[in-house]
């Protein structure tokens, strides 16, 4: 197998992590077949997903393979700028209301879709983040009401 540039590689694991959400399951020999890689290399990129937390699961013998836990996770975001300011909006007012059922994990929340913009996006995102202000009169008229 021949060396790959950086680019050919961020393909590769965008089409690693396309066949691994699309089928319930893949042999390593089907996923080697697909992405034109030896074992090792199939290895070594299933452990590097596996340590960015992607939940990856895989069983050995008949009937098994190696699969993305669900549908897993969000690709990258690609968002107008309207959406973007739309959705940081609505993650300010949640977080304005301070409810802990809903605040619990809210930063956990932001950073993985922060993460999730391209990187040319983030520091647009993160000026406008920054500029976002939800005054009292706001809070005061926004209401939740849970559905049991």
């Amino acid at each position: 197998m021949a060396k790959t540039n950086f680019k050919d590689r961020v393909a590769r694991r965008s089409r690693l992590l396309g066949m691994l959400r699309s089928e319930q399951h893949w042999t390593t020999s089907d996923l080697r077949e697909h992405l034109d890689v030896s074992q090792r290399t199939l290895m070594r990129e299933l452990a590097s997903l596996k340590e960015e937390g992607y939940p990856i699961e895989s069983d050995r013998g008949r009937g098994g393979g190696v699969r993305l836990a669900g549908r897993w996770g969000i690709e990258r975001l690609m968002l107008s700028h309207k959406e973007v300011i739309e959705l940081l909006l609505a993650l300010s007012i949640v977080e304005s209301l301070n409810l802990p059922f809903m605040t619990n994990n809210l930063e956990v929340i932001k950073q993985k879709l922060y993460q999730a913009f391209p990187a040319n996006q983030r520091s647009r995102v993160s000026r406008i983040r920054k500029r976002i202000f939800v005054s009292t009169h706001v809070r005061s008229h926004c209401t939740v009401s849970i559905i049991r």
